[in-house]
């Protein structure tokens, strides 16, 4: 048993939040115009605050094992030789069932006795127009299980009294077991879980890697999870379609081996997922009461996802997509670890209760004659904290005469509309990554999405409430400067010219830079789905929010994207964004450079250049021996030579 309890026991922490940026963190936000979160039970247990968050835009996409940089803040410290113990695991679930909704309403309370059939209380709920009204990544069998299913008993849970009638939703974390989406709550706080979970491991971040080879064997994309079920029991595991079992209200009480068996039940082994394991790897130091960049960097905390490889006949299966990042943060002062398979000393519901915690709410110490309340939360002195993305496809390549094995690099936009003050803790728009370095023949897939409901008094040009972006290159290619450069002969007036290197071919750039807006001039100022002139829109009461100002994107879609683009010259490009870069108010500039591959007769040429310059250095160090010790055995050498 007590090898069960160690991995349960990963998170025993303090405050703080977490928010992804790349791809668009919700925060539990949808489509609502408030500056905060309207709904933070929405989908998941988010313990953010309700400032945070994106809301959702056009669906986005991603290509088979193309390469996907995660970004993120944290609010606490995290990494090596840091002032808290931190893990950071990184999953993602793919099914038909994942969606986004329609509205920001919580989801339909299903408690084990509930007939989720009824038209109130129906979790499947469409609106006039077709579309699902509530939001779902987990499914409500899933969560009617964890309502049903006997809570660990196991765990170390302080002094905080848990509600023993709602199953494995009571956690230390969640002692009410308050629902929150179909999330598990007993699955959210603790990693690995010991029952089967919808979610796929990318990665375990760490702040030491001393049990990076535990989280790997106890993931579940490598090892088989357990379940009770009937004995008549007809569900059969299609790992191919990533279904769990369904809700067993008789069966799905018993969370081991024993009861399940001594109940009539049957123990059944659910496979693993069959894909590899997570990597596990040291968290990137950042330090603590601080959502910024991590050290040794000019960015915030990433990690480069290598997408799964998806074949032509597995689109439907990836078509719905969700990401989640949680972050756990630990404190030292108990133990809330053993080595593993190890009787090390450790809590665990052994310390449980008032009398026996080594911690406790608000306690009082006598420090030098005078009594001190030291802030503690014990419900909080052990927290998960979580943000996921919206709904996003990975889809194959088939279609796109791209090589399986050719390099494609996602290029997106990061951020939201409003100054620093008004995005945070969210940021405000930035291309990620901001600066790729790609190699020569290499792939990028540029797209981003944003909302038009963004709240109607945040700074940012264009249109209220809108985010949009577009890309130019600058003008001399020169990082610093903010005047683009120009796009075709048309536009080039006396000194000004196009650049020698150019990111697109003319109509490619013209695409970037003018988006899926009309191309024709409007004929009139009452016209429609065309652009309005310069003498036009100079004679609009409310220029800025004109939806025919293509000037600052107006007319154009919240999403774009392109087929990806190969780049077969090795250069440096700057470009930037003409709506969103304000100089000295906002930035939104990026590089792309482009790296010439060393062939394998270059690199034997260096390596026996590099050998013969050493030869070189010895032979000369050698003769200047020689000549400055006559008498010596190195002088005797090269005599004779």
């Amino acid at each position: 048993m007590k090898s069960i309890l160690l991995f349960t026991l990963l998170c025993t922490g303090i405050l703080a939040d977490i928010y992804l940026h790349n791809p668009r963190g919700s925060n539990n936000r949808l489509n609502s115009q408030n500056e905060n979160t309207r709904n933070n039970n929405r989908m998941f247990d988010s313990q953010n605050n309700d400032a945070g968050g994106y809301l959702v835009g056009p669906k986005m996409f991603f290509y088979s094992q193309s390469l996907l940089q995660l970004e993120w803040t944290a609010q606490h410290s995290c990494g090596p030789d840091n002032k808290a113990h931190c893990n950071l695991v990184i999953q993602y679930m793919c099914s038909p069932e994942v969606r986004d909704g329609a509205r920001d309403e919580d989801n339909p309370a299903l408690g084990n006795n509930d007939l989720i059939q009824q038209k109130n209380n129906n979790p499947n709920e469409l609106l006039n127009n077709g579309d699902f009204k509530f939001g779902q990544h987990e499914t409500p069998d899933y969560f009617q299980a964890c309502d049903t299913r006997e809570r660990n008993k196991g765990l170390f849970t302080a002094d905080q009294n848990l509600n023993n009638d709602v199953g494995a939703r009571a956690t230390r974390q969640n002692p009410g077991g308050t629902q929150r989406g179909f999330e598990c709550p007993e699955e959210r706080d603790y990693y690995p879980y010991w029952h089967p979970t919808p979610w796929k491991d990318i990665a375990v971040l760490v702040s030491s890697d001393s049990l990076c080879d535990y989280y790997k064997k106890q993931s579940q994309n490598v090892r088989t999870k357990n379940y009770c079920s009937s004995p008549n029991s007809n569900f059969r595991v299609d790992r191919n379609n990533w279904k769990l079992p369904p809700f067993d209200a008789e069966f799905d009480q018993y969370n081991n081996r024993l009861s399940c068996e001594s109940a009539g039940g049957k123990w059944q082994t659910y496979p693993a997922w069959g894909i590899s394991p997570p990597d596990c790897q040291l968290a990137e130091w950042s330090r603590d009461n601080h959502l910024g960049n991590v050290r040794g960097t000019d960015t915030t905390a990433t990690y480069l996802w290598i997408l799964p490889d998806v074949s032509r006949d597995e689109n439907t299966k990836y078509e719905n997509c969700a990401l989640r990042v949680r972050y756990n943060i630990s404190t030292s002062d108990y133990a809330p670890w053993g080595g593993v398979d190890s009787d090390d000393s450790m809590v665990d519901a052994s310390v449980n209760g008032k009398e026996k915690s080594p911690v406790v709410n608000d306690p009082d110490l006598l420090l030098g004659g005078f009594n001190k309340t030291l802030a503690v939360n014990t419900a909080q002195f052990g927290r998960t904290f979580e943000d996921r993305s919206h709904t996003f496809s990975i889809r194959s390549r088939h279609n796109t005469g791209i090589d399986s094995n050719a390099r494609i690099y996602n290029l997106n936009v990061r951020g939201k509309r409003g100054n620093i003050v008004q995005a945070f803790p969210s940021v405000e728009y930035d291309f990620t990554p901001n600066d790729l370095r790609i190699k020569l023949k290499d792939y990028v897939h540029f797209q981003w999405t944003g909302s038009d409901n963004n709240p109607q008094n945040y700074d940012g040009e264009g249109k209220a409430g809108t985010d949009r972006s577009n890309i130019v290159q600058i003008k001399n290619n020169d990082g610093r400067g903010n005047i683009p450069s120009f796009i075709s002969q048309d536009d080039v007036k006396t000194s000004d010219r196009i650049p020698v290197q150019t990111m697109f071919d003319s109509q490619l750039a013209k695409e970037f830079a003018h988006l899926d807006q009309p191309t024709t001039f409007c004929a009139t100022a009452q016209d429609t789905d065309c652009c309005k002139t310069y003498e036009q829109l100079e004679n609009s009461n409310n220029r800025d929010n004109d939806d025919w100002n293509c000037n600052v994107l107006n007319a154009a879609s919240p999403y774009f994207e392109r087929p990806p683009v190969q780049f077969d010259k090795p250069a440096k490009y700057h470009y930037m964004s003409t709506r969103n870069n304000n100089f000295s108010n906002r930035s939104q500039k990026g590089t792309i450079t482009v790296e010439a591959h060393i062939g394998w007769v270059a690199a034997a040429a260096i390596v026996v250049g590099s050998i013969a310059f050493l030869a070189a250095m010895v032979i000369a160090f050698g003769a200047w021996w020689a000549a400055s010790h006559p008498g010596s055995a190195a002088a005797n050498v090269f005599q004779r030579v």
